[in-house]
């Protein structure tokens, strides 16, 4: 569409908004407007939580603390935690 560019004249501007009106005002009949809260109320049911507590291994718990500690023998901790 010409009236989208940046070097639109005036007149395809003007002309590209009065379309774009006209399309809104066609389009507004068929189309529900909903909030997606209010959508996700009524599919589905009450959201449910759970915290569960996994011991992590010896090597988990050693990545961790040299992760925290700021230890700079680990170069690649990205790459160490992948490959577990």
């Amino acid at each position: 569409n010409a009236a989208n560019t940046k070097s639109a004249s005036w007149s395809q501007r003007t002309k590209g908004q009065a379309q774009s009106g006209a399309l809104d005002t066609i389009s507004k009949s068929f189309l529900l407007r909903r909030l997606q809260k209010d959508v996700l109320k009524s599919l589905l049911p009450p959201r449910q939580e759970y915290l569960l507590f996994c011991k992590p291994s010896n090597l988990q718990c050693k990545i961790y603390h040299d992760l925290t500690k700021g230890n700079r023998i680990m170069t690649e901790p990205l790459v160490t935690l992948t490959n577990l």
